[in-house]
C-alpha cells in the first residue's frame, strides 16, 4: 500500500457504474438496499487510497507511457462532482490542474512512471515536507531528490526546458541544436557595413547566425560577406557542451573552467550556474561566480 494522502472520493451513482472496475465503490447492504428505504439507498461517500498501478490504465489514453494534461483532463473532466482526487479523507476535491500537478513531480508537463512512483512514495513526501519547511523547493530529477532555492529553481527550469526543446546554451540564452550542427563560426558583414559574429548555418536558401549577443539573425547569402573563423574558441565550447549533461556537476565544472581559459565569460557563467544546481557548496563554482552560500541562498561575496 502506497502513501494514502491522495485519496479518491467516490459517490456511487448510476453514472459512475463504468468506473466500478477501476475504483472500489462501497455500497450499502441490508434490507433497504433494494429500494425499500430512500435514505438507506443513498450511497455514502467513500475515501479510498489511490494505488500506483491504477494511474496509467486510467489516464494514459495513447499508451505511450506518459500522460499529458490534455489526456488527464479528458478523463478527469468526465468524473464530475461524484468522484475527485483529494489530499486526504474529508478533504475537498482537487481541480484538474491541481490533481495533475500532484503527480507531475518534476513539472515538465507530462507524468511518467517515475513521477507517479514518487508522488505516492512516503519517503519522498517526507523529504518534500522537510524541504519546504526550510523555505526551499523540492524537485525530482531522474533519481535525484533536490532541495533548491529560488535561484536554483530558475536555473533548473531553464535547463529542463532547453533539454525538452533540444537546445544548447550560448551567449546567455538557449538555441536549437540545429543552428550549431554545421560546425561553422563566422563574422558576417551586411551591405550597410553592420557586423555580426557567431555560429553560422544554412537552411532554406538562407544563412542563419546565432550571434554573440544572443540574437538569431537571418541573411540572404548573396547580400552579405562571410568570413569564417575555424579557430574560434566557441567552436570548442559548443562541441563540449553538446556532449555534457547539464546534471553532471563535475563535468560541467571542468567545462566551465575551460570556458574561462578560452575567454568565454558568458558561457562560463552559465556552466558554473549548472554546477550549483546540483552542488550548491562547490567552492570553485561559487568563487567563479563571485558568490557565497548563506542560509542556503546565493549572495554576492561582498555583501
Amino acid at each position: 500500500m502506497q502513501r494514502q494522502n491522495l485519496i479518491i472520493l467516490v459517490i456511487a451513482v448510476a453514472a459512475a457504474g463504468t468506473a466500478a472496475g477501476i475504483w472500489w465503490i462501497a455500497r450499502p447492504s441490508g434490507p433497504g438496499e433494494n429500494g425499500s428505504n430512500a435514505a438507506a439507498n443513498a450511497t455514502p461517500v467513500v475515501d479510498k487510497p489511490f494505488e500506483r498501478d491504477q494511474f496509467f490504465p486510467t489516464f494514459d489514453l495513447n499508451s505511450d507511457g506518459a500522460v499529458t494534461f490534455e489526456e488527464f483532463n479528458e478523463v478527469y473532466s468526465t468524473w464530475g462532482a461524484d468522484k475527485r482526487f483529494s489530499r486526504g479523507p474529508g478533504q475537498p476535491g482537487l481541480a484538474a490542474r491541481e490533481a495533475f500537478d500532484f503527480f507531475d513531480m518534476n513539472r515538465d508537463g507530462s507524468i511518467d512512471t517515475e513521477d507517479v512512483r514518487f508522488a505516492l512514495d512516503e519517503k519522498w513526501a517526507k523529504f518534500a515536507e522537510q524541504t519546504r519547511a526550510r523555505g526551499l523547493t523540492p524537485k525530482l530529477h531522474k533519481k535525484q531528490w533536490l532541495a533548491l532555492n529560488n535561484q536554483q529553481v530558475d536555473a533548473f527550469a531553464k535547463e529542463v526546458g532547453a533539454l525538452a526543446l533540444n537546445q544548447l546554451p550560448f551567449a546567455g540564452s538557449f538555441f536549437d541544436r540545429k543552428y550549431f550542427n554545421d560546425g561553422r563560426y563566422a563574422r558576417v558583414t551586411d551591405a550597410a557595413g553592420k557586423v555580426a559574429e557567431g555560429f553560422l548555418s544554412e537552411s532554406g536558401g538562407r544563412l542563419w547566425l546565432v550571434s554573440t549577443d544572443a540574437r538569431l539573425l537571418v541573411f540572404r547569402p548573396d547580400a552579405v560577406d562571410v568570413k569564417e573563423m575555424p579557430a574560434a574558441p566557441a567552436l570548442e565550447y559548443i562541441k563540449n557542451v553538446a556532449g555534457t549533461p547539464f546534471d553532471d556537476p563535475q563535468a560541467n565544472l571542468k567545462l566551465g573552467q575551460r570556458c574561462v581559459e578560452l575567454g568565454l565569460k558568458v558561457e562560463a557563467g552559465a556552466i558554473f550556474t549548472r554546477v550549483l544546481i546540483f552542488d550548491p557548496t562547490n567552492a570553485a563554482a561559487l568563487e567563479a561566480l563571485n558568490l557565497r552560500l548563506e542560509n542556503e541562498r546565493f549572495v554576492p561575496r561582498n555583501e
